[in-house]
């Protein structure tokens, strides 16, 4: 917690740039109790304003009782339809919060994967670093353990399980994107190498994590 707080919220507070922080996915509840644990509680209390935004698949998160998306939407989370692309409303309304430097969260899998082999992630990253009023710093990181906690169509959280978090280092996308105008990168082009670039990092940090959760629970 002390170094996310140091290296995150530090670099958003002094620079005041938009942060993106992204992650894999492997379980419903990856999102409030992650971070729960990531933010201080002060934080959660006094900084809501500063509280990151996240997209949620509007099927599993909006649909039914109407109470489940009103819950959903007071801890800040966006109904994102899925197969709508990367300029539905979910994305605007993303972008909007970024240039008021307001964080965002991505689980950039687009689904909880049942595997810890990184999905091919979504473009949607690329298109946030892109639009955004000035090029957003990146925070890549991996867990490992929460599908033991609630496996994928489980609906009771078990508890006594090893929950792993692997932080990187911040990405500037500033460098990126002068590389692709440099180069004269199509929108397409810049949007895959930006993606790239980050499915890159989430894959060396899994590598990371997993010699390192695998030791943890012997």
């Amino acid at each position: 917690k002390q170094w996310y707080q140091r290296r995150v919220r530090g670099r958003f507070e002094k620079e005041r740039r938009p942060v993106i922080t992204v992650s894999n996915h492997m379980s419903c509840l990856d999102d409030p109790m992650l971070w729960g644990v990531l933010y201080r509680t002060k934080r959660l209390l006094t900084g809501w304003d500063q509280v990151r935004w996240v997209p949620g698949a509007h099927e599993i998160c909006f649909e039914g009782h109407p109470a489940k998306g009103l819950f959903l939407s007071l801890g800040k989370t966006i109904s994102c339809k899925r197969g709508a692309g990367i300029y539905q409303p979910c994305m605007e309304f993303c972008i909007s919060e970024l240039n008021n430097c307001r964080p965002i969260h991505l689980f950039v899998e687009g689904k909880v994967n049942e595997t810890r082999e990184l999905l091919r992630i979504k473009w949607g990253v690329g298109r946030l670093a892109m639009d955004s009023s000035r090029p957003p710093i990146i925070i890549p990181w991996v867990h490992r353990g929460m599908d033991n906690v609630l496996p994928l169509y489980h609906t009771i959280p078990k508890i006594g399980n090893r929950v792993s978090i692997e932080i990187g280092e911040p990405l500037d996308t500033a460098p990126l994107l002068e590389d692709c105008q440099r180069f004269k990168f199509s929108t397409l082009a810049t949007r895959k190498y930006i993606s790239d670039t980050v499915e890159w990092e989430l894959r060396k940090l899994g590598q990371i994590i997993d010699d390192r959760h695998s030791v943890d629970q012997r």
